[in-house]
């Protein structure tokens, strides 16, 4: 998992000019194919900062949730597991 994490995090682009960035929060619910591919469209809540800020930052989340898959990292025998993945982002520990 931890490996996952690492994966969607070097590939989150945060840009540099949000100024209530620091106060987002954001949760992305993934559900995994046994070969580690997004099924369906991961679904987000937000909270924190203003509207544009969350939008921006949910889709910075997103694409890099996307650019990380397919999670082949993952042990196929614990599927179970990580089925279903949760994405906690708090935008005040990223670099932009």
């Amino acid at each position: 998992m931890d490996a996952m994490k690492r994966s969607v995090a070097d590939r989150f682009i945060l840009p540099g000019n949000l100024k209530d960035a620091g106060s987002v929060k954001l949760q992305f619910r993934v559900k995994l194919g046994k070969d580690g591919k997004i099924l369906g469209t991961p679904e987000a809540d937000a909270s924190g900062g203003s509207e544009a800020t969350r939008k921006t930052i949910r889709d910075a989340a997103f694409r890099a949730i996307v650019r990380a898959a397919p999670f082949t990292m993952l042990p196929k025998d614990k599927y179970d597991g990580w089925k279903e993945v949760i994405f906690n982002f708090d935008a005040s520990d990223l670099n932009p």
